[in-house]
């Protein structure tokens, strides 16, 4: 689901700058929620069928394929949530002195790095080879 982000999120980003805050989250919500729910569907169809990849293979690799694009939909509507919510609090914060401005967003984009990238492998790793 990154790719996914990384490949439209500068798309997004740009939506929702030229857009209504209050529209955009809304737009986003329902994208994200209805990509969930018709995940939701496709899953319990696969699991609803005994032997589902055996029996009806291409039905299985249809909707599996529909997973994966309903997933990233749900990726790009919390990235633009998010983005919705998040693009004005550095400025709301700061209330004009720039030198706490960039300390935040210095602050906040080692937070994105770190959580985004190295903290929840390492921990996952630790979990499955803890050392004696």
């Amino acid at each position: 689901m990154n790719l996914v982000i990384v490949l439209f999120g500068a798309i997004v980003g740009d939506a929702i700058d030229h857009s209504h805050r209050l529209r955009a989250m809304q737009v986003s919500l329902v994208a994200q929620n209805l990509s969930v729910a018709l995940t939701c569907v496709c899953i319990s169809i696969i699991l609803s069928q005994e032997n589902m990849s055996e029996n009806f293979p291409a039905t299985f690799w249809f909707l599996a394929v529909l997973i994966l694009l309903f997933g990233g939909v749900s990726a790009i509507g919390s990235l633009a949530a998010t983005l919705a919510v998040e693009k004005d609090w550095v400025r709301t914060l700061c209330a004009g002195d720039s030198t706490v401005g960039v300390v935040l967003l210095q602050i906040a984009l080692l937070n994105f790095i770190e959580m985004s990238s190295t903290g929840p492998q390492i921990f996952g790793h630790r979990l499955v080879h803890p050392r004696p």
